[in-house]
């Protein structure tokens, strides 16, 4: 319970910080990964930016590749 309320708090601060077109945490029962995810779609971002990368770091959360489509980075990272 305590990584989905860490994730939330990145989550929101991620909202907080940078455009965002979707940013949601899902449980490992519904994460390709099987694991604690946060999943966000930044718009214009040209790369995830470094406020992101700073956040994900804080809460400590191991970023996954993902592709980036038509000026949109996807942004996964699993705690």
């Amino acid at each position: 319970m305590e990584e989905h309320k860490r994730l939330r708090r990145t989550a929101q601060a991620i909202r907080d910080e940078v455009a965002t077109e979707f940013v949601d945490v899902f449980a490992p029962s519904e994460s390709q990964y099987g694991e604690w995810t946060l999943d966000a779609v930044l718009r214009d971002a040209g790369g995830v930016p470094p406020e992101v990368l700073r956040e994900l770091a804080r809460t400590v959360l191991t970023l996954r590749p993902t592709p980036s489509q038509a000026g949109y980075e996807h942004v996964a990272a699993t705690v």
